[in-house]
């Protein structure tokens, strides 16, 4: 599991090429698809970072969605549990 210090800084263009590939997606939940997309992106940069992606897959109206986790920092610590929606861009 990587170790994320607190001294590291955000990496700005990084972050605003990562707005970017997500912004040409559909992301709205009528559009399940399009979240699949976003949901790939998100983990693939994950675990390029060397995180462990685990899924929470659920249903709504007969359609398929997902939550990503991962944690940081060891077991044995207290968590702060941080949550972002990817599915709130509709074109």
């Amino acid at each position: 599991m990587k170790r994320i210090e607190k001294t590291e800084k955000a990496n700005i263009t990084a972050l605003e090429k990562h707005v970017r590939e997500l912004a040409k997606l559909d992301r709205s939940f009528e559009n399940p698809s399009g979240l699949d997309q976003a949901a790939r992106y998100i983990k693939k940069e994950w675990e390029a970072l060397g995180f462990k992606v685990r899924e929470q897959t659920f249903t709504v109206q007969g359609k398929q969605y997902k939550n990503l986790m991962i944690s940081i920092g060891p077991a044995s610590r207290e968590k702060l549990i941080v949550g972002a929606h990817y599915d709130v861009c509709a074109h």
